[in-house]
């Protein structure tokens, strides 16, 4: 009896730690997105990529951790407003397994750097500024299958001025 109780003790295990070693994943996206702040008019438009860590906590709900780079564009003049996110959170999945569709949401701090070259139009060329600041990015998502998602967000970052931007960003997962 107790042979078949410790057997059963370690096959329940080795199968929670095999579901567990399932739900936790390495991310890599793109995403693109428009301004949607006080700056839409000189830099609407951004994209760049993030690595994403999620470490599965139960069959719903998985805590992220998320490092980038994104790029604001301007297509008129040679502007660099370039931010490097450091974030962590948490998602939802409204399905079990980490399938379908979730709910997130991610902050932490941000690196920027902002400058323009000698051809930008007033005072300011040559112009570079380095700064920090917070940043907050809730979003939903859909996983489609094993390795694809798509995830709509919102990205706030908080300076003395403030960048929003809507972001769809495309995701391929590696499970480990």
């Amino acid at each position: 009896m107790k042979i078949k109780s410790l057997l059963l003790v370690i096959a329940a295990l080795a199968l929670t730690a095999q579901a567990k070693a399932q739900s936790d994943k390495l991310q890599i996206g793109v995403f693109g997105g428009i301004s949607i702040s006080d700056f839409s008019r000189s830099i609407p438009y951004t994209a760049g990529i993030a690595g994403t860590y999620e470490f599965g906590i139960s069959n719903k709900f998985a805590l992220v951790g998320d490092v980038g780079y994104q790029r604001w564009y301007n297509l008129d003049w040679d502007q660099r407003v370039e931010f490097i996110p450091i974030q962590i959170g948490a998602r939802y999945y409204l399905k079990s397994q980490f399938n379908g569709l979730y709910a997130g949401l991610i902050g932490g701090m941000n690196f920027s750097r902002l400058s323009f070259d000698d051809s930008f139009p007033g005072r300011l060329s040559g112009y570079e500024r380095t700064d920090q600041g917070y940043s907050i990015t809730p979003s939903i998502g859909y996983v489609f299958g094993q390795h694809f998602a798509a995830d709509l967000g919102a990205y706030y970052a908080f300076y003395g001025a403030n960048f929003v931007d809507m972001r769809l960003k495309l995701v391929y997962s590696f499970n480990l």
